[in-house]
């Protein structure tokens, strides 16, 4: 890795988020911010695995303005995968070849889906995954124990950030010890200690997903078919499927504009994508290259299980992993494996390209790996074109909050009673209702699914109390005594998504008006 890529691949990062320094947080749909961050906030669900890096993320954001904090976050997720990727090609492909892989795997369609949805977690795991890749495979030609715990370090700290990549790193490692130890791939006399380092340490980063599994073991007990169907990889209408997935794309989200909805000539890269990326693995394998060999073979197993539950081909694989499988019933968004295909087209095209023979063609073909990523994913630049931008709380938040906490023990119930929410001061973004988060009182609030799509029953208490309240099917006294069981002081009433039927019904059970702005209604329980 080299200073000079570096500034380059920051400079990639700074165009996309460059009208996001605005004043103001960045509303995704996964990803909302709070003005007052605290540990509280993270620990609604009990303590999640996430709890250190949120935690921590909370501190920063007392030192220096939480905005800062979410956009800082933001350009690291994107500058990490272009500095990582470098860093693993340098050993296989010249300095200029090895930045145009880093460019490949910082701006693709994938990081374009992935960014627009706000799922930072994911882009830090895909972009450590490299990092972690360089460090452990340099044990298979040579067994050094520093490295070794460097590795275990590494591997140690990676479910603690991202959980789905630390899971997928644990089994590519895992593969790569399974080669070496077969005699797959060739490696000096400790190839042996050096493959069973590797795989004690794939295990041993699968200890702390396993632990997590139990704290959340109530969620993973209810993942089933609903959830694969809702989050099943998104076929495109002309190509498919399949294609769809080799071209970096499969998120299940529709709502922002992609890059090939842009870029007419798309579904023309494709293809040659493909065709140079086999070429680079068949030079890889011919050498019997570890790290080649093995994202060479599980190319296809990766490619089947993104497709997943969007081909009937391949929906009673994943409903068979699913069932017998723990770690499986979390992937119910398969398509975060194209992650891997983006790796793999990453690693191999600059090894093709930089076996031609010609000045010429050397000249040519770094040319075209630098402008290969902008020719797929050019769209990412500013701000996802445009489709991303800041926006303020508007002041009748803050004059809830205010209201909030001069009363102490106060405890709001927010509505509308939606998981994910429209918000009219963010331009109509459907983001995960940030209550919880923005209030500094405890907040009752329908609960994330994960995807606005999946439609759960609400079988706990809070979701049948506010159906009933809806629907009528409870009176006004029955309604206001189980809030008030329950220590609810206050209802807070965004002016938002379909509001009117929440006012409606919220009319008949003869709560006090505390406060009523353009944007909100505060409610006493008294």
């Amino acid at each position: 890795m080299t200073r000079a890529s570096t500034w380059l691949f920051a400079a990639v990062a700074l165009g996309v988020v460059a009208p996001l320094l605005a004043p103001g947080f960045v509303f995704l749909p996964d990803m909302v911010w709070s003005p007052r961050p605290d540990w509280a906030d993270f620990l609604h669900g009990g303590v999640s695995i996430y709890f250190p890096v949120d935690a921590a993320l909370a501190l920063l954001g007392r030192v220096i303005p939480p905005e800062w904090v979410q956009k800082l976050l933001l350009f690291g997720v994107l500058l990490l995968p272009g500095v990582a990727m470098e860093r693993l090609a340098r050993p296989y492909v010249g300095r200029a070849y090895a930045f145009g892989a880093g460019l490949l795997y910082q701006c693709n369609p994938y990081v374009f889906e992935r960014f627009a949805a706000g799922q930072w977690r994911v882009l830090l795991g895909y972009g450590l995954f490299p990092l972690v890749i360089s460090f452990c495979v340099p044990l298979l030609r040579q067994f050094d124990r520093r490295r070794a715990l460097m590795c275990l370090a590494l591997l140690a700290a990676y479910p603690f950030l991202s959980l789905h990549w630390a899971a997928i790193t644990a089994v590519f490692l895992l593969a790569l010890a399974a080669a070496a130890l077969s005699g797959l791939v060739p490696s000096p006399s400790s190839r042996r200690l050096a493959a069973v380092c590797i795989a004690l340490v794939g295990i041993l980063a699968l200890a702390p997903i396993a632990l997590s599994l139990f704290q959340e073991g109530a969620l993973l007990a209810r993942i089933g078919p609903q959830d694969f169907a809702a989050f099943d990889t998104r076929s495109d209408p002309r190509f498919g499927v399949w294609f769809n997935v080799l071209s970096l794309y499969g998120m299940w989200r529709a709502d922002d504009l992609l890059p090939k909805h842009l870029l007419p000539w798309w579904w023309l890269v494709t293809p040659l994508l493909l065709a140079l990326s086999a070429w680079g693995a068949a030079v890889l394998v011919r050498r019997r290259d570890a790290l080649g060999t093995v994202t060479a073979i599980a190319f296809f197993p990766v490619l089947v299980l993104a497709v997943g539950y969007a081909s009937p081909w391949t929906r009673p694989l994943v409903e068979r992993l699913a069932a017998h499988l723990p770690l499986a019933a979390g992937f119910r968004d398969t398509a975060k494996l194209v992650g891997l295909i983006a790796f793999a087209y990453a690693f191999f095209l600059p090894v093709a390209l930089s076996s031609l023979r010609s000045p010429v063609g050397r000249r040519a073909g770094v040319a075209f790996t630098v402008l290969l990523p902008f020719l797929i994913a050019g769209p990412l630049l500013w701000g996802a074109s445009g489709q991303l931008r800041t926006a303020a709380y508007p002041a009748s938040w803050e004059a809830a909050e205010t209201l909030l906490a001069a009363e102490p023990e106060s405890r709001a119930l927010f509505l509308p009673w939606k998981p994910y929410l429209r918000l009219n001061f963010a331009g109509d973004a459907l983001v995960v209702n940030p209550a919880p988060v923005y209030f500094s009182a405890p907040v009752v609030a329908a609960a994330a699914t994960g995807n606005p799509r999946l439609v759960r029953t609400e079988a706990e208490p809070w979701g049948a109390s506010v159906a009933d309240l809806l629907l009528g099917s409870e009176t006004a006294s029955q309604t206001v005594v189980f809030w008030r069981e329950q220590g609810i002081t206050h209802v807070l009433l965004a002016k938002t998504d379909d509001w009117e039927a929440s006012a409606s019904a919220l009319a008949g059970l003869g709560l006090t008006v505390q406060l009523e702005t353009s944007d909100m209604i505060v409610y006493a329980l008294r």
